[in-house]
């Protein structure tokens, strides 16, 4: 994430590989935050599209108010009103970060970081 960036609190995956434990797993590890999945009862075989429209209800969510919150507030106000229940699986959790496993990313994103800047220099230097 960019500097200066606020943690995430949520990642939502959509799509076919939202369903592999695995791939849920390292995106937890790798952004260290709750990893959570569109459930199949969304109404639609298209989990991305679903994961598209989330977030341009939570968009329009946030001009509507003229505020800036995180997308956890705009989720609770949606349970809260009826429209989604936990119980019913459009969006449930898919993984919590492993603590060891997300140092380990941590450490490698950093390292990733300075590799990508380096190659990003001499690029330009070309």
């Amino acid at each position: 994430m960019p500097h200066g960036t606020p943690p995430l609190q949520r990642l939502v995956l959509t799509g076919g590989a939202s369903s592999n434990t695995v791939i849920q797993q390292v995106v937890a590890d790798l952004f260290g935050t709750s990893a959570y999945i569109a459930g199949r009862q969304t109404g639609t075989q298209e989990a991305a599209a679903f994961g598209g429209a989330l977030l341009a209800r939570y968009a329009c969510w946030g001009n509507s108010r003229g505020e800036r919150r995180a997308l956890e507030v705009m989720v609770e106000e949606i349970y809260r009103d009826g429209h989604y229940t936990r119980e019913n699986g459009r969006i449930k959790l898919g993984a919590e970060p492993d603590v060891e496993a997300a140092r380990v990313y941590e450490d490698l994103v950093r390292v990733y970081g300075t590799c990508e800047r380096q190659a990003i220099a001499i690029y330009y230097q070309a």
